[in-house]
């Protein structure tokens, strides 16, 4: 059994970040880098990542511009349980794909990584030359994850702990 680590981020998959956003998003505030922004999130999706958290199916991560706010304002402001996170840093390449390139090399695990920034290239990249079970889902922004994201996530992890 291996469990995968969960590469989280919040806006634009957690949050769904647009202007006509769905009707079944409950709205709520959070507050980052000293800026309260409002919040639009699918309780489905909460609940979703609690139970993976919760069942031991994945190591979830924040991988987010959010940093430690993400545990402190984020989660508890929508409900999440608490997951470690990653601080953003200056960096010649994207800092989020350093920090899931240094997880692949010195982790060797598994890895889902949900996050609205990452292109097609990236998808096909991982596909086709990382060396452990992955799954990289790149939501729509002004959605967030989806039924069918969270249903690829499930079998993901359903599949890495066997």
């Amino acid at each position: 059994m291996t469990v995968p680590i969960w590469f989280l981020d919040i806006d634009g998959v957690v949050n769904a970040a647009g202007v006509d956003l769905p009707e079944h998003l409950v709205r709520t505030e959070a507050t980052t880098a000293g800026t309260t922004w409002p919040i639009h999130y699918s309780p489905e999706v909460v609940e979703f990542i609690n139970m993976i958290h919760r069942a031991g199916l994945a190591e979830i991560r924040w991988l987010t511009t959010w940093g430690q706010d993400a545990r402190s304002s984020f989660a508890p402001a929508v409900g999440l349980d608490d997951f470690p996170a990653y601080d953003m840093y200056d960096s010649e390449d994207w800092w989020k794909a350093e920090i899931v390139a240094a997880s692949v090399v010195n982790e060797a695990r598994p890895i889902i990584w949900t996050d609205d920034d990452i292109a097609d290239d990236d998808v096909a990249y991982f596909r086709d030359f990382v060396t452990v079970p992955s799954a990289v889902i790149p939501p729509v922004t002004e959605v967030g994850l989806t039924s069918s994201d969270l249903l690829a996530v499930l079998t993901f992890t359903q599949q890495m702990n066997v």
